[in-house]
């Protein structure tokens, strides 16, 4: 097992360590450049692996949401069905976030639920690899190196067939470009992916402190590709397991490891928050009571003396940089995170040639970032809700 960079992020409350698992130390100090290529190439193809099996089993990822546009399509689904009940029932928030997720899974926990999902023994995997040219908007060519996974039974072996699947998969992200195949691999199968051989050293890793090294036994490391979408299978297989009547008539949502339930149903919030402070230890899972948020009353008898932070009935819930209206629905972008900051902070620029075209290059990226569905659908949110969102969006563009 190749040994990894260690890093650290500061915190208001400490440092997170980040291991940056695709930079391996071996091939330097120890020269077994070749054992660091291996182990790299063989997290790429689980990633690619896992990624394929979630997109073919959706559920897999329980209430798991990958970014803005996953938050996006499951939040309007559920506002839109809830404004044709009439009347509109009143809803109960609950925000949990769990503490030290990424350390606190247990790796035999998560290798199960890693086997479980590749479920057939006989699943064949072909990994390829190609290479597009594509010119942008402003006419620069660019390349980017992908893979893509299949089985047997739909694979695709001929370039013109593969690229025709791709084209009606997504007519949108080929066009201007020259798709080149690298490689079409091996097939690859289960017992490859998550053998004994395997499963050990690709859910942990190897740092150096001082002189000596040290194993990670508990968790997994932070800074692998792999990290989030194997923290998000793991709770995902706690939430299908759980909280599958939690979920009635409601919306559950987690990102990596925020979760926020929104139900009309004051029992099952009340049950969820219940649940959630007295723990899962089989996945590893406590929240953090400091970071719970609920806009509803809480006896402090019934979670063991303690009591999250309770917000008005009716106030703007805040969720993953998300202010979300909890009569209404609608949804604003918090930007309380800039108060005790400087907006200089907020960007970085490299000192390279065309250096004012970088950035202004990097301020319309960020623009474009802001400039959401989530905060301008107007079926979604009313027209003063976007205007105000649009305000707030253009006044931080213009402070920075």
């Amino acid at each position: 097992m190749p040994i990894c960079r260690l890093r650290f992020i500061p915190k208001p409350s400490g440092l997170r360590p980040i291991v940056n698992m695709s930079y391996s130390m071996g091939a330097r100090a120890f020269n077994k450049g070749k054992q660091a290529q291996h182990f790299t190439q063989c997290l790429k193809t689980l990633f690619s692996v896992l990624n394929y099996e979630r997109t073919k089993h959706t559920n897999l990822l329980g209430a798991s949401v990958l970014g803005l546009n996953d938050v996006y399509r499951t939040w309007r689904a559920f506002v839109l069905h809830v404004r044709t009940l009439n009347p509109a029932p009143r809803m109960y928030f609950v925000k949990a976030d769990v503490t030290g997720a990424y350390d606190a899974i247990p790796q035999e926990k998560l290798v199960e639920v890693v086997a479980n999902m590749i479920r057939h023994p006989e699943n064949t995997y072909c990994i390829r690899q190609y290479a597009v040219i594509q010119r942008d908007r402003e006419g620069q060519i660019h390349r980017s190196f992908r893979r893509q996974v299949s089985t047997l039974s739909d694979l695709q072996p001929h370039m013109g067939q593969f690229v025709r699947h791709l084209q009606d998969s997504d007519t949108s992200a080929l066009r201007n470009s020259v798709v080149i195949e690298q490689v079409l691999g091996l097939p690859i199968n289960r017992p490859h992916l998550v053998g004994p051989s395997s499963s050990t050293w690709l859910f942990a890793s190897v740092v150096p402190l001082g002189s000596l090294c040290y194993v990670q036994c508990q968790g997994i490391p932070q800074g692998s590709s792999l990290s989030t979408l194997l923290c998000s299978l793991c709770f995902g297989d706690m939430e299908n397991k759980l909280f599958a009547e939690v979920q009635k008539d409601g919306l559950l949502l987690r990102f990596v490891d925020d979760f926020l339930l929104v139900t009309p149903h004051l029992v099952q919030a009340e049950a969820f928050l219940r649940a959630l402070v007295h723990g899962i230890p089989e996945y590893g899972c406590m929240i953090n009571l400091q970071k719970t948020v609920v806009n509803f009353p809480v006896d402090p008898g019934a979670l063991d003396g303690t009591a999250p932070h309770q917000l008005p009935a009716h106030c703007l819930f805040p969720w993953c940089g998300l202010l979300l209206d909890t009569q209404t629905l609608e949804v604003f972008c918090d930007y309380t995170g800039y108060a005790r900051t400087s907006i200089k902070a907020s960007l970085t620029f490299q000192r390279i040639f065309k250096a004012g075209k970088n950035m202004r290059h990097k301020l319309l990226a960020v623009l474009r970032l802001k400039c959401h569905s989530l905060f301008l659908d107007l079926q979604m949110n009313s027209l003063q809700t976007v205007c105000i969102n649009v305000y707030k969006i253009f006044l931080l563009q213009a402070y920075r």
